[in-house]
């Protein structure tokens, strides 16, 4: 009788586990397949939102090109000529002003060094003075060295001055060059800032478009994802499909 009843006892236990077993997994894959689902809808979401994005970007894009129609060709390829002139002139003039200080600095150089051998030769005269040193032609180099110095710097005074201005006069030649070809591209682009500004706003339009697709992009693949993981939580659970 005792038998009977632990056999009888021992089944209902394992009957209440199995059940708690299964109800247990029940729960699990409920919550896996909400969770599924709650990310299928989120994708679906910021998909719809991208989409709309992109449809307003294209939008702004056919009303910048509508905007620039009729408008020349010809007169932007012109203000585009003209910018690279004024590229042209402000490096040339850049250039002078370049050229002007390294001449000027290797004429500066020179004196420097000029300057010290004619304080040198200075010193040494007068040592050799006060000394009364022997022979009597060291003080006649000492003396020929500071006449050379003093002349040589009488001439690179000289030459400073030349270069400075032949430099400049190039400078000069050089402003007046890019202050022409500034006022002409300026009076250009005011005759056709309307193309010059649709050019730049259809850019800017596209540039836009091009973000926005790739929001776009992103979100069908996280939602394609989100899908693909849907799919394997309803194979895992399919009692609960």
């Amino acid at each position: 009788m005792k038998i009977r009843y632990l056999i009888a006892l021992l089944a209902c236990t394992m009957l209440v586990s199995t059940a708690g077993t299964a109800n247990a997994n029940t729960n699990i894959c409920k919550s896996k397949i909400r969770g599924a689902k709650a990310a299928v809808k989120s994708a679906e979401r910021s998909v719809r939102s991208a989409t709309s994005l992109v449809r307003k970007k294209e939008q702004k894009l056919t009303s910048a090109q509508k905007k620039a129609e009729g408008l020349s060709d010809k007169a932007i390829r012109k203000i585009d000529q003209l910018n690279r002139k004024v590229e042209r002139f402000a490096l040339k003039y850049d250039k002078a002003l370049v050229n002007k200080e390294n001449k000027l600095a290797r004429i500066r150089d020179q004196e420097e060094e000029t300057k010290a051998r004619r304080t040198w030769g200075l010193g040494a005269c007068l040592l050799c003075a006060a000394a009364n040193c022997k022979p009597d032609n060291t003080y006649e180099y000492c003396a020929s060295e500071v006449a050379r110095a003093e002349t040589l710097l009488q001439a690179l005074s000289a030459r400073r001055k030349t270069i400075e201005k032949s430099e400049d006069k190039k400078i000069e030649t050089a402003l007046k060059r890019l202050n022409k070809a500034t006022e002409e591209r300026d009076k250009v682009a005011a005759e056709h800032s309307g193309a010059r500004y649709n050019v730049e706003a259809i850019a800017a339009a596209e540039e836009a478009l091009r973000q926005a697709n790739l929001i776009l992009d992103t979100a069908n693949a996280k939602l394609a994802d989100a899908e693909r993981k849907y799919e394997e939580v309803l194979a895992s659970c399919p009692t609960q499909a």
